[in-house]
């Protein structure tokens, strides 16, 4: 098989899901691989039927020997291949198709089939971090790209799971409904955080534990974190109270919240972490990955969180950005037929 330089086998797979609210056709992919096709690469086209075929197709092209796995729908989509991925020389590039393309943003890449999929043979190849997520008992561990939420974020994602309709139809306005309704029930949970040496003991509200700036690509958040710096950005808001709680919003709609020393607000970097729930507490702690839900936490039990440094590979533009402390080095000139 050819290669696209050193150990780049000049093979990809398309993973596509067609529930993505801009799900491109297989023929407008087949059109835009063309290019691709030209300069000596084997394209497959694969479309998912269930939750979890992203990340059983990822780990199939793999094992046919793809370079590169090119995730055309949302950030969930992405969430599945990216645990395919992980810890392999395959790279991650993406055709922004879903609701948020938090990721897509994160990242600048481009919207079009087109300039997207050109990227699998002249973009940076540039190594991020991911995170790891832990639930207690037999549930094993997931990877995520952007970020971990818990609490108020998780019960949202609960919520609108498996409404694949109101989010194709309605996109980020569709989680209206479901950010008030799970607002006006929400109650602070007793928590423990253990970060390194140092120990929290909270109300808590919302956890965002990120690998990316972006929240909803809405909110920086976690606005200091880098997807190649070796650790996580952790956000907490707690306090009891509808007063403090709107208090926090409004902070938090300011952003910056990594140089803001409020009541209810706490900022940590660390490379891993424990969010461990009170034996006591009234509820479990609701936590979701990248926009999918991961599970509840129950009285008594723990979510682990760390950072993987350099755990997997993707494809972006040859340009600087403020997602990663590193940049691309200059692109050396390519013979015409290369």
């Amino acid at each position: 098989m050819s290669t696209d330089g050193p150990g780049h086998a000049r093979l990809a797979w398309i993973v596509r899901n067609p529930s993505a609210r801009r799900a491109p056709s297989e023929g407008r992919l087949r059109d835009a691989a063309e290019p691709l096709r030209r300069r000596g690469w084997e394209i497959e086209i694969r479309s998912t039927k269930a939750p979890g075929d992203a990340e059983f197709l990822a780990s199939e092209a793999l094992a046919a020997g793809a370079s590169t796995v090119v995730a055309a729908g949302g950030d969930g989509t992405i969430h599945e291949v990216v645990n395919a991925l992980s810890g392999s020389d395959g790279a991650l590039a993406v055709i922004p198709s879903g609701t948020a393309n938090v990721w897509a943003g994160e990242a600048a890449l481009p919207t079009s089939p087109e300039r997207a999929l050109a990227l699998v043979a002249s973009g940076w190849r540039a190594r991020l971090d991911l995170g790891e997520a832990s639930l207690p008992g037999d549930r094993g561990a997931r990877r995520f790209l952007l970020m971990v939420g818990a609490g108020l974020d998780g019960s949202v994602v609960r919520a609108m799971h498996g409404r694949r309709a109101a989010k194709r139809l309605g996109g980020r306005a569709a989680f209206g409904p479901a950010i008030a309704a799970a607002a006006l029930g929400a109650r602070p949970l007793p928590v423990r955080i253990s970060a390194g040496r140092r120990e929290l003991h909270r109300e808590l509200w919302l956890a965002v534990c990120g690998n990316t700036r972006s929240y909803a690509g809405l909110l920086e958040l976690t606005a200091d974190a880098r997807a190649d710096d070796g650790a996580l950005d952790l956000v907490l808001l707690s306090g009891s109270g509808r007063r403090r709680q709107a208090a926090l919003v409004a902070r938090s709609l300011r952003g910056a919240l990594h140089r803001r020393r409020a009541p209810g607000i706490d900022y940590l970097r660390r490379q891993a972490l424990v969010i461990a729930l009170d034996a006591e507490a009234p509820a479990p702690l609701e936590v979701q990955a990248d926009g999918e839900p991961l599970g509840t936490v129950d009285p008594g039990q723990e979510l682990a969180l760390r950072a993987l440094p350099g755990a997997m590979l993707a494809a972006l533009p040859r340009r600087p950005t403020p997602l990663l402390a590193a940049s691309p080095a200059p692109r050396r000139s390519r013979g015409r037929d290369e």
